[in-house]
């Protein structure tokens, strides 16, 4: 598959900056054009703009600085948009109207609970899109829980020469 779109959703946490440099990976091995949103909290808006805080801009200065901050994307021109809106509903209004062949997110966002394997933005994205959402696991996962398959599952298993093991991981 030839993507030509790839939608990048951060939230300026440690996942959500594996999943930035993921996609500008593959938006560059793909020449694809790479989007980055970030969808801020709508009830910000009326105690920044009381405040005389122009909340957009000051996302959008967040944003770009992220997005230099992050190796592979800052090699990359990435198109930013910041949209404000409940994070998943936006994230998969903004494929749609992107025409993104991809959403790439984050497994966990800045609650980091070390007993959540999704966020709740993660799931919610991949109930509400009607394209493919890749979601990388959270960095935090410790390297025993990263090994591939192969290595833990077939290791354990009895060698045969009439059997070749080739796990799938669904």
């Amino acid at each position: 598959m030839l993507f030509r779109s790839v939608l990048a959703a951060v939230d300026f946490s440690t996942s959500s900056r594996a999943a930035l440099a993921f996609a500008a990976r593959l938006a560059r091995a793909h020449g694809a054009r790479l989007h980055v949103l970030y969808a801020q909290d709508p009830t910000l808006i009326t105690v920044a703009r009381a405040a005389g805080i122009d909340l957009h801009r000051e996302a959008l200065d967040h944003l770009e600085a992220f997005v230099a901050a992050t190796q592979d994307a800052a090699r990359c021109k990435a198109h930013l948009h910041v949209v404000f809106g409940a994070p998943a509903v936006a994230i998969c209004r903004e494929a749609r109207h992107d025409g993104a062949d991809v959403i790439i997110v984050g497994s966990r966002g800045l609650s980091d609970s070390p007993h959540v394997t999704l966020g709740a933005t993660a799931e919610h994205v991949l109930r509400c899109a009607n394209r493919p959402v890749l979601v990388l696991p959270h960095a935090g996962v410790p390297k025993a829980a990263r090994r591939p398959a192969r290595r833990s599952v077939s290791s354990r298993l009895p060698r045969t020469q009439a059997a070749e093991i080739t796990p799938r991981h669904a």
